[in-house]
């Protein structure tokens, strides 16, 4: 996962939690943890498989 797709993924993170915040649907509360935990695992896996030296 490179840097910007950090940024967009967290970024919308964000704005999801805050229409959960202003609407309390928990809809939008269950899509911005979801798109959370697929981001660590972008991250994790970007980290487990990236640059690996020989």
């Amino acid at each position: 996962m490179g840097g910007c797709a950090f940024i967009a993924a967290a970024l919308v993170v964000l704005w999801g939690m805050g229409i959960w915040h202003e609407t309390g649907s928990p809809g939008w509360l269950a899509a911005s943890i979801t798109v959370a935990v697929l981001t660590v695992a972008g991250v994790l896996h970007s980290l487990g498989s990236g640059r690996k030296k020989k």
